[in-house]
């Protein structure tokens, strides 16, 4: 056998005020008004906090349209709570309403006149709680919370879609009031709060379609810039996709499509080549290492381009870097020209060096014995050919004389009989005898009179020749 253990009673204070009754369950902290569960609140600071941020976001317009068709939602229910007659005149219906909300503090409801003909009453309202709670508010906002209600009860019970005019004031012994002058009107709150929603929904948006605009007039610049460019221009994210990418006309057909391009990784929108190129350098931007320019070369119908990437990093607005941008550009006629440079460079190379051996030729005119006729002017380079030229063939054959032959020669200055001299002692350092021959009576003149002598160096003196036969046949006859 069980026992069924009874729930404790609740502990439940009543009072009743204008014939309203209020409950208050002490266990539960529950407040009743009319059997509905009930909340009671400060108007000053609670409700003023709760609803001063409401009118500051929305705006004064816009959140009293939207109190008030809220709170006329309510005036069928209202109406069955505390009114039993469902014929009551709207008379009836104030009193009894009014004396049910008066006791929670809405304030004290009065009906000045009424007009059931005309569809017409002036309702005033004393100490109205809404405006208690703006006391202090820098930017007031009326009552649309009684306005809602007024208007609700007054088109339910007349029948017809009503409005309110609301005036705010004081009577005559400085309380504060409220007016609210009801009439049949074909304006509706909810309409109204539609239009004005509306209206606001298009002022919030115009700002955004401002920046929209702003920013489509931006992309069109920019691609109006990119059009005018010569350069393929793509940005590429973190993960290596191509998020834009630009290619010039007249370069189509070495590049993929944008629309195939973007999206996809660079390695699947690029030949292998390209993207390891681009992808090492991608790398080392979003890393934050220092990085060269990329190169690389695309082929497409049997042409051949070439080109240098330059790379800089994308960063968000708190700095990080996103993404890179990468501006290729074709230097396929530069690296022609550079290329050709290069060939004429090559070929001015060898025609120096054919006529550098054609201005020094040294002759082995018999064994053991070589011959370097000198044309022309004697400079530091031509020294420096002479020199090398005729040591390299002293050594190479293992000649034991050398024979310069200066006929052709026409002048000479103290610059240019030093130059001899010089020639002379690398000669003799590989143990050859240089000998000159051909001077002409000029020359010898203009040495003796520059005080430069071919035998001022040690060793033995220099034996100069009248002609190359003269030359010859002395050292033919010596050996």
């Amino acid at each position: 056998m069980t026992t069924t253990e009874a729930a404790p009673a609740k502990s439940i204070r009543s009072v009743e005020l204008d014939q309203t009754m209020l409950t208050w369950e002490t266990d539960s902290g529950l407040l009743g008004h009319h059997g509905r569960r009930s909340a009671m609140f400060w108007l000053e600071p609670s409700l003023f906090q709760l609803l001063a941020p409401l009118v500051e976001e929305l705006g004064v317009p816009l959140f009293r349209l939207t109190v008030a068709y809220h709170a006329s939602l309510g005036a069928r229910d209202d109406h069955r709570i505390s009114i039993a007659n469902e014929g009551a005149c709207f008379p009836e219906v104030l009193e009894g309403w009014g004396r049910s909300v008066e006791v929670c503090g809405w304030g004290k409801f009065e009906l000045k006149w009424f007009d059931e003909e005309a569809c017409r009453a002036l309702v005033r309202v004393h100490h109205p709680w809404e405006l208690a709670v703006q006391r202090a508010a820098k930017e007031r906002w009326g009552s649309p919370f009684l306005f809602g209600k007024l208007v609700g009860l007054f088109s339910l019970v007349s029948g017809f879609n009503c409005w309110a005019d609301e005036m705010e004031g004081e009577d005559e012994n400085g309380v504060p009031i409220v007016d609210f002058l009801l009439y049949r009107s074909d304006r509706t709150i909810e309409e109204e709060l539609k239009i004005l929603r509306r209206e606001h929904d298009e002022e919030a948006r115009r700002p955004l379609r401002q920046k929209m605009q702003e920013l489509w007039e931006s992309k069109e610049r920019q691609r109006a810039v990119l059009a005018s460019l010569g350069e393929v221009v793509l940005t590429v994210d973190r993960g290596g996709r191509i998020t834009s990418f630009h290619v010039p006309r007249d370069q189509a057909a070495f590049h993929p499509s944008p629309e195939l391009a973007i999206g996809k990784r660079l390695e699947e929108a690029l030949p292998p080549d390209v993207a390891a190129a681009l992808g090492e350098a991608v790398q080392q931007v979003l890393g934050g290492e220092p990085h060269l320019p990329a190169s690389y070369e695309i082929a497409a119908a049997g042409e051949v381009r070439g080109y240098s990437a330059k790379l800089t990093s994308i960063h968000d607005a708190a700095g990080a870097v996103v993404g890179v941008t990468v501006l290729a550009r074709d230097l396929t006629e530069r690296l022609r020209i550079e290329r050709a440079l290069e060939t004429q460079l090559a070929v001015i190379e060898q025609q120096q060096e054919a006529i550098r051996m054609l201005s020094t030729p040294v002759l082995q005119v018999w064994d053991g014995v070589v011959a370097l006729p000198i044309i022309g002017g004697v400079d530091e380079r031509r020294v420096a050919d002479i020199t090398a030229t005729l040591l390299d063939t002293v050594a190479r054959t293992q000649a034991r004389y050398a024979i310069l032959d200066v006929t052709g020669v026409d002048a000479i200055d103290r610059r240019t009989a030093d130059h001899f001299t010089r020639i002379r002692r690398a000669v003799t350092l590989l143990g050859a005898e240089c000998l000159l021959c051909g001077m002409r009576p000029g020359v010898a003149q203009a040495m003796v009179a520059t005080g430069v002598e071919m035998d001022q160096d040690r060793g033995p003196r220099a034996r100069n020749f009248g002609t190359m036969q003269a030359a010859l046949q002395a050292v033919i006859g010596r050996r």
